[in-house]
């Protein structure tokens, strides 16, 4: 009987060591939806042009249709700011900084034209 107990023991041991190890693998390849990497300043460009679009009512229609010459301004675990150039929907280009901090266990988005 002794016998039989260590063996399901062993075994639940190596399910939960399964699961724990497939968990793990969904996140790290990103499956779970959970991003555990910080933005930078390129890859956070096609999200900002998009808030800005979903925002050109409140600016009269105009809104970012790219950024270039981005540079960072501040790059940590729970904050990346960056300066670049924005082209605009009314054919102007301007300053504008940008940044993705984490708050409350997820990311934000935020961008300002200058």
């Amino acid at each position: 009987m002794g016998s039989f107990i260590g063996k399901v023991g062993q075994f639940a041991l190596s399910a939960i060591a399964i699961l724990l190890f497939a968990l793990w693998g969904a996140f790290y390849l990103g499956l779970l939806n959970v991003r555990s990497e910080p933005y930078d300043c390129q890859n956070m460009k096609s999200e900002i042009t998009s808030l800005s679009e979903k925002n050109a009512a409140q600016n009269g229609g105009v809104h970012m249709i790219g950024i270039i010459n981005e540079r960072p301004l501040t790059i940590s675990p729970t904050l990346v700011e960056c300066s670049a150039k924005a082209k605009w929907s009314n054919a102007t280009d301007t300053s504008v900084t940008y940044k993705a901090y984490k708050e409350g266990g997820q990311w934000w988005l935020q961008y300002t034209a200058n």
